[in-house]
């Protein structure tokens, strides 16, 4: 009986090696390949934030989460979502008469999805499609006040940007970013319609 176990056992071990040898054309053993991965990989998932400053006619800082997924080693998309502050400087000489100050201060929140393409390992072109909702001073014509009004626009964002790797997941990036939209409600006229974004993402 011993023995009739122990030929079972030896007949299995034997099988199970000859299963993880692939032969090729001429009878010679090769070595069988590694499964590729397919389906969703909860390891490809990039989350992280960026903050953003822009410099025009005044100064927008910003704060925005990020989340997405890795498709491949080249591409990545994603939502982004986001809030600002925005402080603006308005020329004396366009602000009716006894105005006591030409500094301005409004908030501004925007929603959009982004997809990235890296090229030569550390550098990627951002594509993004954005929608915002701030705010914007107006001088009203019949009183000459000076009045706030919420605004509503879309931007198509198009920029480059560089990454330099923490760790083997872990990422700084800088990236560049201009409306080339132009919409004429567009959130990013009043800052040139440039803005330069800082963040750490993981996944990416």
């Amino acid at each position: 009986m011993k023995k009739t176990v122990f030929a079972l056992l030896l007949c299995l071990v034997a099988a199970s090696v000859s299963a993880q040898q692939i032969y090729n054309s001429s009878g010679r053993k090769v070595a069988r390949k590694p499964a590729k991965k397919t389906g969703f990989d909860v390891g490809n998932l990039v989350v992280g934030g960026d903050i953003r400053l822009g410099i025009g006619s005044g100064v927008s800082l910003g704060l925005a989460p990020i989340a997405g997924y890795k498709f491949n080693d080249i591409f990545s998309a994603g939502l982004r979502v986001g809030y600002g502050y925005d402080r603006i400087k308005y020329d004396f000489n366009y602000l009716p008469s006894g105005a006591t100050t030409n500094i301005f201060s409004t908030n501004s929140y925007c929603a959009g999805i982004w997809g990235r393409v890296s090229f030569l390992q550390n550098f990627f072109v951002h594509v993004e499609g954005q929608y915002n909702f701030y705010q914007r001073y107006y001088i009203d014509g019949l009183t000459s006040e000076i009045l706030k009004e919420n605004v509503s626009a879309p931007s198509l964002l198009l920029g480059l940007g560089i990454k330099q790797p923490i760790s083997d997941r872990v990422s700084f990036n800088i990236t560049g970013v201009y409306d080339v939209l132009g919409d004429p409600n567009s959130y990013y006229s009043q800052m040139n319609g440039i803005e330069i974004r800082m963040g750490v993402l993981v996944g990416f």
